[in-house]
């Protein structure tokens, strides 16, 4: 902390039992809580089934321009310009994403997956999903399970959801599922941390590995 500069804020997720104690030291704000809802790829696709889809690509399929769309649409959701961390994330092997288009090809929403946990665990985090409404988003989840499901129906997913912006929508989603989510973290902060970005459009944050959100 002492090398640390005056002007920036330090920021970390503490799981619950250690809240408390982190907040009597460093970090004594309080910021989003993370819940995590995990559910069979094949549930996942069957609470799916009834909505709707939209005209979709896989990110893998996309055109140079539709690339450099991607890329903007991202900068204009989380106010960052990631670029640079967005090729190397498609060039993983465990990772598969689509975008959606509205009618005039313009993207409209964001969802990818990406393998966790233990090598030998079958389990996929889906993340980020940046949509343009709630009813879009729904439209993401439902095209994607579709595409997860051929891809890897014996599979668990998890969905990592965020007290801020767009998650609470999801989580009513999920816990009208039935399904009991579990406490992975609460973000604390030094000093206030001002969010970047359309929150409205976080559905579900990326928070890949060591990238921070929210």
């Amino acid at each position: 902390m002492a090398l640390m500069p005056s002007d920036h804020v330090l920021g970390l997720r503490g799981v619950p039992s250690m809240v408390d104690k982190y907040r009597k030291k460093a970090t004594p704000v309080v910021g989003a809580t993370l819940e995590n809802y995990k559910m069979k790829v094949a549930e996942y696709h069957a609470s799916m089934e009834k909505l709707t889809g939209d005209n979709f690509k896989l990110v893998n399929h996309l055109t140079p321009s539709e690339w450099e769309q991607l890329v903007k649409y991202d900068v204009d959701v989380n106010g960052r310009q990631r670029r640079e961390f967005l090729e190397l994330y498609y060039k993983l092997d465990c990772v598969f994403g689509i975008v959606l288009f509205d009618g005039h090809h313009k993207i409209i929403a964001h969802i990818s997956a990406v393998k966790t946990s233990h090598k030998e665990e079958n389990v996929f985090k889906v993340a980020p999903l940046y949509a343009d409404s709630p009813s879009i988003a729904m439209s993401a989840l439902r095209v994607f399970s579709g595409v997860m499901y051929e891809l890897h129906p014996d599979a668990d997913v998890i969905f990592h959801l965020l007290d801020i912006g767009s998650g609470p929508f999801l989580q009513s989603f999920f816990q009208s599922l039935e399904i009991i989510p579990a406490v992975s973290g609460v973000t604390l902060f030094s000093g206030d941390y001002p969010h970047k970005g359309d929150l409205s459009k976080v559905f579900i944050a990326h928070n890949n590995s060591c990238h921070y959100d929210y």
